[in-house]
């Protein structure tokens, strides 16, 4: 049965078909080829690669994902700092881009203008990437190729290439002894072609 639905994703990836559908997204934001969102998904600010899909309620903000990455429903990705050391950690004291100013009007700005805070760092997520349901990414993170995110997780840390992190904080749990070709990067005709080699190699057998 594995066998014909892996045939069957390559025939599907030989059409022409336009798989792609945005939901809330802002003008910030650039999609590769055959991305995929199921609404509701709120990404802002961000570059997503080719074939990477979103299941619902997934939030991503300031953050770079490169192709092929698996994002599960319930992530959240890139929700912004608060200071520790003010007086208050409540973003009205120190942020202009608060949906709050308006409390505090003008006062707001000022404290904004003399309060240098840096609200969000980016986060860079490489390929082939699977992060689970209700997973968290802290924002400055960055993820390696083939890395995995446990279900529930919370990532405070860099997590390398292949990697598998699980539990909040995130640790390493294990890793991932698989081939580390970047095909990722072959066009379609060459991926096919790739897929169809492994498949003679055996090397789905274990999935």
């Amino acid at each position: 049965m594995f066998f014909s639905k892996l045939k069957r994703n390559i025939s599907i990836l030989k059409t022409n078909l336009k798989s792609t559908l945005y939901k809330n997204r802002n003008k910030s934001t650039s999609f590769g080829k055959r991305t995929i969102l199921f609404s509701p998904v709120t990404i802002t600010n961000s570059v997503i690669g080719d074939y990477t899909y979103f299941a619902g309620s997934a939030h991503v903000n300031n953050t770079t994902i490169g192709k092929f990455c698996s994002i599960a429903d319930d992530v959240r990705i890139g929700l912004g700092t608060h200071p520790i050391n003010l007086f208050s950690t409540h973003p009205i004291f120190y942020s202009n881009k608060s949906r709050l100013p308006y409390i505090l009007g003008d006062i707001n700005y000022a404290l904004a203008e003399k309060i240098k805070i840096n609200e969000t760092k980016p986060i860079n997520i490489g390929n082939d990437v699977w992060i689970g349901v209700g997973a968290i990414i802290i924002d400055g993170v960055n993820i390696g190729d083939g890395a995995i995110i446990g279900a529930g997780s919370i990532v405070t840390k860099d997590v390398s290439s292949y990697t598998i992190v699980a539990g909040v904080p995130a640790k390493v749990i294990n890793h991932r002894n698989i081939n580390h070709d970047k095909w990722w990067d072959y066009n379609d005709e060459q991926l096919i072609e790739y897929v169809n080699t492994m498949l003679a190699k055996g090397m789905f057998e274990d999935v």
